[in-house]
């Protein structure tokens, strides 16, 4: 039975050349070769396994016959860097603390307490950060990315949700004044940014979309315009004045210019409380007859002619006239006026059937020098004297039958 030998084992047939036979011989590395190497090394036959470099196959630590394997890492004062075992990967802070632990649940970040404060968590549910704010002890999740989106809470944890992102838009969250509940108060989606009030989305304030900007708010200054956050005093203000039905622009110091414009009209009226700021009270534009402002008190109306660079008036009481060109001129020629609707014609021998048709007795006659006869009849259907109008068809009137002159050096 010494065939082994022929084989180069010896007799408890481990190879002649193995480390175990080398004795104090220094080998620099050692490959195991043959099956009959495989298990040469082992807890019966050494205590502890040194080396400096190694390389090549696999490494099985535990197992059914072994019980739970464990590999460590260790720093050159001694301690543990990293730990891999049954319960997954460890990772150790300078102190020996474990800081980060990756395992079948998924990924966790821990403080310097170990893992009796996780900071970080990514599991099947998603990304979670915890931590503590303001006077707050314990930790709460503050911040979660999940299928549902991205979350931050407050000092609450999920039961206080200041910020989402989600597949309709950006949201953020906040009381507001004495409200105790969460109302969103910032929302950015595919319409466009949305700020809302202490209702939430029922109490939107302002929003800006494809359309322009939309300012809402429930007394005359919705939008005031001041140089810092913590100044309370405004440079201007826009907005609108339910007391006056006009948008009001506000420069500031109490004076406001009051914008609105007349129903079933062209007009627009400039309404002012504070007489430094236009001349007279009221303004009026129209298509034709550029801006018209009304001196107070008084039935003049005054428009800016860049033509002659100064103003001219309107004076509101003209009479009505026909322009003739005359051999001196342009002269003027004034309409008979009346309280009542009188017609009057000339006629020969009979009257026109049409005027006739036109008016109702009685009739004045006057008989002329030529033997013509002036006749004058009341327009039919027309009885009322001085009838009543307001002030609106005056002005109206009084445009339409006005002519412009000038007036310089005056506003």
């Amino acid at each position: 039975m010494n065939d082994y030998k022929a084989e180069n084992l010896d007799e408890r047939l481990t190879p002649e050349d193995s480390l175990m036979n080398k004795n104090n011989e220094f080998k620099d590395s050692y490959d195991f070769q043959s099956q009959n190497d495989a298990n040469i090394i082992g807890n019966r036959s050494l205590r502890t396994f040194n080396f400096g470099k190694g390389y090549g196959g696999t490494i099985v630590l535990g197992g059914t016959l072994n019980g739970n394997g464990e590999m460590v890492l260790r720093s050159e004062s001694g301690g543990t860097i990293f730990t891999g075992d049954k319960d997954g990967h460890h990772y150790f802070n300078a102190g020996s603390v474990e800081s980060i632990r990756m395992d079948l649940t998924g990924f966790h970040a821990y403080g310097t307490a170990g893992t009796s404060t996780e900071y970080i968590k990514v599991d099947n549910t998603g990304f979670h950060a915890y931590g503590t704010i303001g006077t707050a002890t314990t930790l709460d999740e503050q911040v979660r990315v999940d299928k549902s989106g991205f979350h931050a809470y407050g000092t609450g944890g999920t039961s206080e949700e200041l910020v989402k992102v989600d597949n309709v838009g950006f949201h953020a969250y906040g009381t507001i004044g004495t409200a105790g509940v969460l109302e969103e108060q910032v929302r950015m989606d595919e319409i466009g940014f949305h700020a809302y009030g202490t209702a939430g989305t029922a109490d939107e304030k302002l929003r800006i979309e494809e359309g322009g900007i939309y300012a809402y708010g429930s007394i005359p200054a919705v939008m005031q315009f001041r140089g810092l956050s913590s100044d309370t005093v405004s440079y201007g203000e826009i907005g609108f004045s339910t007391v006056h039905d006009a948008f009001v622009v506000a420069p500031g110091n109490n004076k406001h210019l009051y914008l609105t414009a007349s129903s079933g009209t062209s007009e627009i009226a400039l309404y002012s409380t504070n007489s430094a700021l236009v001349y007279g009270s009221a303004v009026g534009i129209t298509g034709t007859s550029g801006i018209l402002m009304k001196s107070e008190g008084t039935n003049e109306y005054y428009f800016y002619n860049p033509s002659i660079s100064n103003y001219q008036t309107l004076t509101m009481d003209q009479n009505k006239t026909a322009i003739a060109r005359l051999s001196d001129g342009y002269r003027a020629l004034y309409c008979i006026e009346s309280p009542e609707v009188w017609f009057m014609d000339f006629y020969e021998k009979e009257v026109d059937p049409l005027f006739i048709e036109a008016t109702e007795e009685p009739y004045h006659k006057i008989t002329c020098d030529d033997g013509w006869v002036q006749i004058w009849g009341k327009r039919k259907g027309h009885k009322e004297r001085f009838a009543n109008k307001t002030e609106r068809e005056f002005v109206e009137n009084n445009k339409f039958w006005s002519t412009p002159s000038r007036r310089a050096n005056e506003k």
